[in-house]
């Protein structure tokens, strides 16, 4: 569920995010579960409160969403907070704002 999550956002084609995922999913992106990030160029995804409190040091300005104040952005230093990536958490309609978000900043362009 959480890697259909990961592509549904991270696709640049939205109908197409089950092919994105079977095919090039993890030439983009990656899963990491240890409490540090990695000086990756790109956008890192921390998703859920319990592990948000794991990166406490992490110092950074994410902002709610204009529309959803459960998932923030610091754009500047290309990181997206959201609920627990599960759909009862993290709904088709939250992904879309989020990918309404990402769209305006680019992301889907680099």
């Amino acid at each position: 569920k959480i890697v259909n999550l990961l592509a549904k956002i991270a696709s640049p084609d939205e109908s197409d995010w089950r092919c994105f995922r079977d095919e090039a999913l993890f030439l983009h992106t990656a899963l990491c579960f240890s409490p540090t990030i990695q000086n990756t160029a790109g956008w890192h995804w921390i998703g859920g409160k319990e592990t948000l409190q794991r990166f406490r040091a992490l110092q950074h300005r994410a902002r709610p969403l204009h529309d959803c104040a459960e998932v923030a952005m610091d754009v500047e230093r290309q990181l997206l907070l959201t609920p627990y990536p599960d759909y009862r958490q993290l709904s088709n309609i939250l992904v879309t704002r989020i990918r309404t978000r990402l769209s305006g900043e680019g992301f889907y362009t680099l």
